[in-house]
């Protein structure tokens, strides 16, 4: 139902500018050549350098896009000493060799071509990151694998399938489908549900996720058909149905299944967040409705991404909301953080909801996370921010005479009513908010300092806490047939 006018209008916004494309070209030759200047210096040796990700040789980028993923892959038979180790003692090795090689490589390569915030980053292993001229460069080491050795090995470090999946994509791409892909980005972007900088759920869709079902399907309306029916109908090379995908034990608690044709024992939207894949589609379901109404304008908005708003919540909500916000130093990578966050955020939400004795204390909470560079926000909705100071505690049933008897020597000022012995307990908190504010000052969190003063970041979680995800929690079934 996207009728040409509709595709060409976003299309003209979201595809990247030949001005835009042939800077990133640039950009890469540059690094490129000092990188491989650099390694004949040095006498260090490797088998390929080459772009990764939308921008590198997928071209699947949108209009705007500045980050480059160059990826530089190395012999695994020149490490096989360190390959062969334990699993424990391989991984710390090749942390070292990782490290050694920005030291001595990347780093004076970059240097020498001026590039700017140059520095290391860490999440599966370290790779170096810096700015060029504009645009933000991430260089990452990986071994470079046959098809036959990733299939029947696995991979040796998280990031040696990425080459493959490039390849795969690039040789299946028709020019539609390439616009496809695109169309699909940014409906998930304008969703708040794209990669693990999602607002809505811990992680939303990739972009490779984007573009195997762009891959697999005939048209953008199929595709679109395709990502809403994912809990029903995978996408798998090897057709297999819902139920045998989900007897595998290592898919067993997976929401929706895209298998990565590069290695079928991997899951690509294992980590999909389902309160993501459910507002994707209640958004979808949005879509549609403005397409039969024949509402074109309303289509192309909302295909294209916006900033998150940073209106105020409903009057009626304001008082059930709270964000904390959170500077992050720099020293963790931000899925380490988001993960930290998100564990406390978990902690919390059962202390909130339930007294140590079990009774219910503040009633249906809801949390999301949402980061923009160094700073995150934690948003919370609580049913009933202030309770009354006591409470009643159920004890055991009448009939259970020793566990009674136990119970009224615990509580003197025992009752007994409908079956049960009773008592009235006095709590310890009667505002959730301050619960939370104790919580966080007992459960510091590494690598991140509260923020006084709430700022964009929090206005926006909140936005997205009220319009969004509350809606979704309360009425999810209703949103996703309407």
């Amino acid at each position: 139902m996207i009728d040409e006018d509709v595709r060409k209008q976003v299309l003209a916004e979201i595809s990247p500018t030949q001005e835009e494309i042939e800077h990133q070209s640039r950009v890469i030759s540059v690094i490129t050549k000092a990188i491989t200047d650099k390694a004949k210096e040095i006498g260090q040796s490797y088998v390929i350098i080459e772009p990764q990700g939308s921008t590198g040789i997928k071209q699947t980028q949108l209009r705007g896009a500045a980050d480059i993923d160059l990826f530089v892959g190395l012999d695994p038979t020149d490490y096989e000493d360190i390959i062969e180790r334990q699993p424990k003692v391989r991984k710390k090795k090749l942390w070292g060799v990782f490290n050694q090689l920005i030291d001595l490589w990347f780093m004076p390569a970059m240097s020498a071509v001026g590039a700017l915030d140059i520095k290391k980053t860490y999440s599966e292993h370290p790779y170096l990151s810096c700015v060029i001229d504009g645009l933000d460069i991430d260089i990452v080491s990986y071994f470079h694998l046959s098809k036959d050795e990733l299939l029947k090995k696995g991979p040796i470090t998280a990031v040696d399938r990425t080459v493959h999946h490039s390849r795969y994509v690039v040789d299946r791409l028709t020019d539609e489908k390439r616009e496809n892909v695109r169309i699909l980005k940014s409906f998930v972007k304008a969703c708040y549900t794209y990669g693990d900088t999602s607002a809505i759920g811990k992680n939303g869709f990739t972009g490779y996720a984007l573009e195997l079902i762009s891959i697999d399907s005939k048209s953008i309306d199929d595709a679109f058909l395709k990502l809403f029916n994912l809990d029903g109908s995978p996408i798998d090379p090897r057709k297999r149905s819902l139920r045998e995908l989900r007897a595998i034990p290592a898919f067993r608690d997976d929401l929706v299944f895209v298998i990565d044709p590069t290695d079928l024992n991997r899951n690509v939207t294992s980590s999909l967040d389902p309160r993501s894949y459910h507002w994707t589609r209640v958004m979808i379901r949005r879509l549609e409705k403005y397409l039969k109404a024949g509402n074109k304008e309303g289509a192309v908005d909302i295909l294209l991404e916006r900033p998150i708003p940073t209106d105020p919540p409903p009057r009626g909500l304001t008082r059930h909301l709270r964000a904390f916000e959170f500077h992050s130093d720099g020293s963790y990578h931000y899925t380490i953080v988001r993960d930290k966050l998100y564990r406390f955020a978990r902690k919390m939400t059962g202390e909130l909801m339930r007294e140590p004795t079990g009774e219910p204390r503040f009633g249906r909470t809801i949390f999301e996370l949402y980061f923009e560079g160094d700073e995150f926000a934690l948003g919370v909705y609580v049913e009933k921010p202030e309770i009354p100071e006591r409470y009643e505690r159920r004890g055991p049933a009448l009939n259970l005479e020793r566990a009674v008897n136990e119970f009224k020597r615990r509580n003197p000022d025992y009752f007994e009513r409908d079956g049960y012995v009773w008592a009235v307990k006095k709590r310890k908190w009667t505002s959730a908010w301050s619960l939370i504010e104790n919580l966080l000052n007992k459960n510091k969190i590494k690598g991140v300092t509260s923020v006084e003063h709430s700022g964009v970041v929090s206005a926006r979680l909140l936005y997205v806490l009220s319009n969004c995800i509350i809606p979704l929690e309360l009425h999810q079934g209703q949103l996703e047939r309407d």
